[in-house]
């Protein structure tokens, strides 16, 4: 029995007992109004409380989206300081007419097309050119001729990789054909050498959304490379290894 219908069955028995009690007694000298019950609804006892439901989890942090299966475009600049060792050979003679140090720094700029071919790869062409604001040939330096700036040029293919699925990382493998042009210190070819070559680039660096689809960061590069100018048949050649490690701001559509 609730207790609702436990209250309203004491009512009803003490109404009972009020109007047998007023029979007994004789009929009542003036009228006399019924006995009234009033109803008291109780709350039953609330359940014992249970253990406390367990705190809401902290949102997901956004992961970065993956590599969109399409165009992928990245430009970067940042300096760049190039170090080589050149060799003039005489074939006639069979002895070398000089060697000489060339290094120089200066801004290095890139620009890189292609398309993403996986969720975190891309692939494409590459192009960009070496600067030298500042260098040495020799004994001869920058402003003690009156030359043009000296570049060296790349051209070539590209693939870059994005290993984690949750930060910016990325690395990147690239061989190149180079062209250099920078004077000639030695006159034996006229004002000017200009060289060619082959190379190889690695590159490594960190870059955070902007967008959906953009990324601004930092990379730090270096590149290598052998040059050489004249054909076989020419009686003065002339050759180099050259090496320049980089640092370069990125911006990158993906």
């Amino acid at each position: 029995m609730t207790i609702r219908g436990w209250a309203a069955g004491a009512c009803t028995s003490a109404a009972l007992l009020g109007s047998g009690a007023a029979l007994a007694a004789g009929p009542p000298s003036h009228p006399t109004s019924k006995p009234e019950c009033i109803l008291i609804e109780l709350e039953p006892d609330a359940p014992p409380p249970g253990p406390e439901p367990p705190p809401p989890k902290p949102p997901a942090r956004p992961q970065p989206a993956p590599l969109h299966s399409g165009l992928y475009l990245r430009i970067a600049a940042g300096p760049s300081y190039l170090m080589s060792l050149f060799e003039i050979y005489d074939k006639a003679q069979r002895a070398d007419l000089a060697m000489a140090r060339f290094s120089g720094g200066g801004s290095n700029l890139e620009a890189r097309l292609g398309f993403a071919i996986a969720r975190r790869v891309a692939f494409g062409l590459r192009g960009g050119a070496l600067l030298l604001h500042t260098w040495r040939f020799g004994d001869i330096a920058a402003g003690d001729v009156d030359a043009t700036t000296p570049a060296l040029g790349s051209a070539g293919w590209f693939i870059d990789l994005y290993p984690f699925a949750d930060n910016g990382f990325h690395a990147s493998l690239s061989p190149a054909v180079n062209w250099l042009r920078l004077p000639d210190p030695t006159g034996a070819i006229g004002d000017y050498r200009e060289l060619l070559g082959v190379s190889f680039s690695a590159s490594a660096g960190y870059e955070g959304r902007l967008a959906e689809a953009w990324g601004l960061g930092v990379q730090a590069r270096l590149d290598g490379g052998i040059l050489s100018h004249g054909a076989r048949s020419d009686p003065v050649t002339s050759g180099a290894a050259w090496i320049s490690p980089g640092v370069q701001l990125t911006a990158t559509y993906f």
